[in-house]
């Protein structure tokens, strides 16, 4: 079964993921388009009162977050870039960490970590 199939069987067994998943299209769509910053915070202000009606709690508690970080993600607008790079890097270096307790000395640890970053690199 392909994943738009699987998808359209999820949204009949559960109506309310379909409400989701469509308003966080809508909320992809938003930083897609070439808005400036004060058009992104009217875009994206329309969105979270629409979010609302919705009353979902997994939702609320998104849109508290997202009035907690607002001002800093409306910078997207002005700058056009994310942390998203440096969150894997840091992420695979986690993953090192957790898999290096037996490195004896912070040389093998550098090392493992800088050949992890080559091989997520080679497969990007």
């Amino acid at each position: 079964m392909d994943e738009k199939k699987k998808l359209a069987r999820a949204f009949l067994l559960a109506p309310q993921l379909k409400i989701l998943y469509e308003h966080k299209e809508k909320f992809r769509l938003i930083f897609n388009q070439p808005l400036t910053r004060e058009q992104g915070e009217i875009a994206l202000n329309q969105w979270i009162e629409e979010a609302k009606k919705i009353k979902n709690k997994y939702l609320d508690k998104f849109l508290y977050m997202l009035n907690d970080w607002k001002v800093y993600v409306l910078n997207y607008f002005t700058h056009r870039f994310t942390t998203s790079i440096i969150e894997g890097i840091n992420n695979s270096i986690k993953t090192v960490k957790r898999m290096g307790y037996g490195f004896r000395n912070f040389t093998n640890f550098k090392q493992r970590v800088l050949t992890e970053q080559l091989r997520l690199a080679a497969n990007s």
